[in-house]
């Protein structure tokens, strides 16, 4: 199993403390990859593929809000890509990464891609 610290941190909208598994590189140069789990699922959904990404990649893996470790929402409108995006957006902003390459499976896509828009426009 590899390694990884705890980090907690502010939904965009602050309101909300969330929650992220912070894998670190071999080297502090190592590229960043941040991992958004599925809708009902968890960061611990990655644990396999961190076992084979963590050391040559620094692994970022977040519960989305109201899953896993992650505050959950009161008010359901939020349960959107486009607030999930802001909130990864706040995490990455938090972890002073400038850049990370994103992988994402099922809801996790989605996000990746509303990151993608938003960051082109």
């Amino acid at each position: 199993m590899a390694d990884y610290r705890e980090y907690r941190f502010r939904s965009a909208c602050g309101a909300l403390e969330l929650f992220a598994r912070d894998y670190p590189g071999n080297s502090p140069a190592a590229p960043a990859l941040l991992l958004m789990h599925g809708l009902t699922r968890n960061s611990a959904d990655f644990e396999p593929m961190a076992q084979w990404l963590a050391g040559p990649y620094r692994l970022i893996v977040p519960d989305i809000r109201g899953r896993g470790l992650s505050q959950r929402d009161p008010v359901p409108a939020n349960y959107r890509p486009d607030i999930y995006a802001g909130d990864m957006f706040a995490l990455l902003d938090g972890l002073r990464l400038d850049q990370a390459g994103l992988i994402g499976t099922s809801m996790g896509g989605m996000i990746a891609m509303t990151m993608a828009f938003i960051a082109a426009n």
